[in-house]
């Protein structure tokens, strides 16, 4: 009888450092993976939100032939084979072609994921033309004190921006273990950031992580004394007329909004930021951006080293991508799923299109589906 009260003793003990693991350890977020598994479209109901207000919607003008053209066989199928939801094209400003699948339409909020890394820069660029941040230069020391310390008080808003940071982070979305979902699941953004450590020198290589956003969601709440939906709101979200409301996940109630992930909005909304970035800042008759931080966001850091390959990054600058396609430059904002904006300046074209899945295939870090959501643009520009 003694090994089998050992057992059940040891095996008792087992079970109560698990569950206390479970509740205040470093895995606390795994009931939540585990229960919801996989992050999805529609993930603004299993978080805490706040929102990103809307005022003085302005509708798309749509053009003459609005959803007159017609998508080929072969789009219908690359569109069908990614699971998407939804597929806009904006020309010269107007609302041309507009699909919606399995019961999505123009009101529903879908997940950005990382798309949101965008917005975030853009609210950067933001706080500097007003003065609430010095200049790309600054350290985030000047606002974050657990960064003012070792090797971390080297880094700049600009190293943060072009995921040249040097913080040791894995991003890996396959793990249920990866700091990855620790962050998106979890509850204590500001503690996991505490935590990180310089494995590089900043400014020499670009190195994918998520967050490096989140830290400059810090950068920027600390800098503008609001929530980052609070500026987002009236600072980009009313001024370009958004139609509805937007979400921000937080990592708890009245919590940190998971700024590298996690903005809720319609595909028509979306539109708006590609048209913006379109516009190089400006809506109507308002400069939203600063137009200079935004050409400069929008060209490539070749100055680092790609860490996959140590060859000069050919395809990213402040938290957007990009690529060529027939000879014509492409900004591309992109999420973990498939979520893209797509904007073309030589064709005055933006492209949304929402989903559930994209290629495994990669052209210099980004899936190769986006060319053939581009493929798809190019014949319906040309009927």
């Amino acid at each position: 009888m003694q090994p089998l009260k050992w057992i059940i003793g040891c095996t008792l003990v087992l079970t109560m450092i698990i569950m206390l693991l479970l509740v205040s350890g470093p895995y606390r977020y795994l009931p939540s993976l585990l229960l919801y598994q996989k992050a999805d479209l529609d993930d603004y109901q299993i978080f805490n939100n706040r929102v990103v207000a809307a005022d003085n919607a302005m509708p798309w003008p749509k053009a003459q032939n609005y959803n007159q053209v017609n998508l080929s066989d072969e789009a219908k199928s690359v569109l069908g084979e990614y699971d998407s939801k939804a597929f806009l094209i904006i020309k010269n400003g107007e609302l041309l072609l507009e699909k919606y699948w399995q019961g999505y339409d123009e009101h529903i909020r879908a997940n950005s994921f990382s798309m949101a890394k965008s917005i975030v820069s853009l609210l950067v660029g933001i706080a500097i033309s007003e003065g609430h941040i010095r200049d790309l230069e600054q350290k985030l020391s000047d606002f974050l004190p657990a960064f003012s310390q070792g090797q971390r008080k080297h880094i700049s808003i600009k190293d943060v921006l072009t995921m040249s940071s040097g913080l040791s982070w894995e991003e890996s979305y396959s793990s249920p273990f990866s700091v990855t979902a620790q962050a998106y699941y979890g509850q204590h953004l500001v503690s996991l950031v505490n935590t990180l450590q310089v494995s590089e020198q900043p400014g020499l290589h670009f190195h994918y992580a998520s967050i490096n956003t989140q830290i400059l969601a810090e950068v920027l709440e600390k800098a503008t004394g609001i929530t980052v939906s609070d500026y987002a709101s009236t600072k980009l979200w009313q001024p370009i007329g958004a139609n509805q409301p937007a979400l921000w996940s937080l990592d708890q109630a009245d919590g940190e909004e998971k700024a590298f992930c996690c903005f809720f909005s319609s595909a028509r909304d979306f539109a708006r930021i590609g048209q913006l970035i379109l516009n190089e800042g400006l809506w109507q008759d308002k400069q939203v951006i600063p137009r200079n931080y935004l050409l400069n966001a929008t060209q490539p850091a070749k100055y680092l080293k790609g860490h996959k390959d140590d060859q000069p990054v050919d395809f990213y600058g402040y938290h957007f991508w990009l690529t060529t396609y027939e000879n014509k430059e492409v900004i591309v904002l992109q999420g973990i799923k498939g979520q893209y904006i797509l904007v073309i300046p030589a064709m005055n074209t933006v492209v949304v299109r929402l989903g559930e899945k994209k290629s495994s295939h990669q052209v210099r870090y980004m899936a190769d589906d986006l060319f053939k959501y581009l493929d798809i643009t190019m014949s319906v520009l040309n009927q």
